[in-house]
């Protein structure tokens, strides 16, 4: 996809996965990678994901994981390094109930596509080749 300076086109009217904020975004591995983010309702009832989807185009999306092995979040970092992905901190909501408080989190995780954030945890999926070795930090 090639969009010049100035001008903006609409790839596609529903991307697949459920309508969201404050998710990752990562251009890694000549595919687009959107990670977690949130969903909120109403004041009091917000959802956070947990899920990954890749893209080529923009246009089509695939789920890469339902349920990735940290826990759901948004509002988090997300960088590439080397030859993965790194997700860091961020906030856990799950506010069907009011007095369910928020969670910031701390933890920092890290993949490559092929692993899509599926080994144990707290693990380093990082290898040039591409295969999934998992290992405690």
């Amino acid at each position: 996809m090639v969009v010049s300076a100035g001008s903006w086109v609409k790839v596609t009217a529903s991307a697949g996965w459920t309508a969201r904020s404050s998710f990752g975004m990562l251009p890694f591995g000549n595919m687009l990678w959107v990670v977690g983010g949130l969903y909120r309702k109403t004041e009091n009832t917000a959802t956070t994901y947990g899920d990954v989807w890749k893209s080529t185009d923009g246009a089509t999306w695939v789920e890469a994981t339902t349920d990735a092995v940290f826990v759901n979040r948004s509002a988090f970092g997300l960088v590439e390094v080397e030859a993965g992905m790194v997700v860091f901190g961020g906030l856990y909501e799950e506010t069907q109930d009011p007095s369910v408080e928020k969670r910031y989190l701390d933890d920092v995780w890290a993949s490559t596509p092929a692993c899509t954030f599926e080994c144990p945890a707290p693990v380093v999926c990082c290898l040039p080749d591409g295969t999934c070795r998992c290992s405690v930090l």
